[in-house]
């Protein structure tokens, strides 16, 4: 671990999976072959996309990519948050050098669900592009886990995640409410899989390179929603 030009860590793959409920984010790998599969699969519904900067209910739009999350990460999210885990939500991001912006620090408190329905504990709610969002109580992010597969390196150049260790055992805050102390970069390869917990602060700078910063991020979680509540989006192989 080294201390880069801004102040802040730069991580060399020196979290382990370990350390995932400690630090609230851990490593894992995919090899060359897999890796360039998912890119492949990627690239296909960016080309596809209306925009550059994402594309929602990714897994949805792609058998091959359904596929090779079904092969690759759902066992993560098995082994990681809980045998019975599931996919709930399934995004694609880029930051193109000449349309991106900086992210300021916060957490991810949001889920999608099919309907909405007033149940104590969740709220404030949102609709986007006529997708249904709420937050919910802290105890129904704690029992999810993101996975973020990088396909492109990534470095503080072209916006890399910074996130700060042990954040998410402060449980959920107002965005005015987060302070950072010793935030970490998380520089990586093309392959290298990002797991973090939803409540871990995190953040990125602008992209400042020509260079691609793709990213296929995944939400799991492993119960169900408060009834009627449900999730927008909850599947495993033997779903589809």
């Amino acid at each position: 671990m080294r201390i880069a030009s801004e102040g802040i860590l730069t991580l060399n793959i020196l979290f382990g999976c370990d350390r995932l409920d400690v630090d609230g984010f851990a490593w894992e790998f995919l090899n060359s072959e897999v890796t360039s599969s998912f890119v492949e699969a990627c690239q296909q519904l960016f080309n596809q996309a209306e925009n550059r900067f994402g594309v929602r209910d990714a897994a949805q739009k792609s058998s091959h990519l359904s596929g090779l999350i079904d092969r690759a990460l759902l066992p993560l999210a098995h082994r990681y948050l809980h045998p019975q885990a599931f996919l709930v939500r399934s995004t694609l991001f880029d930051k193109p050098q000449d349309s991106n912006w900086a992210v300021p620090w916060h957490q991810d408190v949001t889920i999608e669900v099919a309907e909405r329905h007033e149940i104590e504990g969740f709220g404030p709610w949102s609709v986007k592009e006529g997708v249904i969002s709420v937050q919910p109580p802290a105890s129904v992010l704690q029992k999810m886990l993101t996975l973020r597969l990088h396909l492109d390196p990534t470095d503080a150049e072209n916006g890399a995640l910074m996130v700060e260790p042990g954040s998410h055992l402060q449980g959920k805050l107002r965005i005015n409410e987060i302070v950072t102390e010793e935030p970490v970069l998380c520089a990586c390869q093309a392959g290298e899989i990002l797991m973090m917990k939803p409540l871990l602060f995190h953040a990125s700078n602008r992209s400042i390179s020509d260079r691609p910063r793709r990213v296929l991020h995944l939400d799991f979680a492993y119960e169900g929603l408060p009834a009627p509540l449900e999730w927008r989006r909850a599947y495993s192989p033997s779903s589809r």
